[in-house]
């Protein structure tokens, strides 16, 4: 077999550019904020004590 190898005098340079880290950091935000957007639109139409009515009897062992 004639795998590829990866060595220290191979002549491959890795940099890291801030403008990934930052491109990654806003799609994530960006992802978040889509996937939580309808869930809190829904969570806000409930009224607080029908919110309270459905926890109470809601017990975790």
């Amino acid at each position: 077999m004639n795998g590829t190898s990866y060595t220290a005098d191979a002549g491959i340079k890795v940099t890291a550019n801030p403008l990934i880290f930052i491109g990654s950091a806003a799609s994530a935000l960006f992802t978040v904020f889509v996937s939580v957007r309808r869930p809190a639109k829904i969570a806000g139409t409930v009224s607080a004590i029908e919110a309270i009515r459905y926890t109470e009897n809601d017990t975790a062992t």
